[in-house]
């Protein structure tokens, strides 16, 4: 079985846990998928996003919307 690509993500923010508990409830449907959660360091691991595409690339405000849109009903 081939491993599954990841970054990792660590920050000190008070945001950390709700980021966290976000993420595991989104369980990869429409956000990375969260593969580990170090509460004490507040470090996130989570699956690389590919094609990992920002959602400002497409550069044409409507179909960012839509894009943005199409995303939070999917949350």
């Amino acid at each position: 079985m081939a491993a599954r690509p990841f970054s990792s993500f660590c920050h000190q923010d008070p945001e950390a846990l709700a980021e966290s508990c976000a993420l595991q409830h989104y369980a990869g449907q429409g956000a990375a998928q969260l593969l580990a959660w170090d509460g004490d360091q507040a470090a996130l691991l989570l699956e690389a996003c590919l094609p990992g595409t920002p959602l400002n690339q497409p550069e044409d405000e409507a179909q960012e919307t839509r894009i943005a849109a199409q995303l939070m009903r999917q949350l």
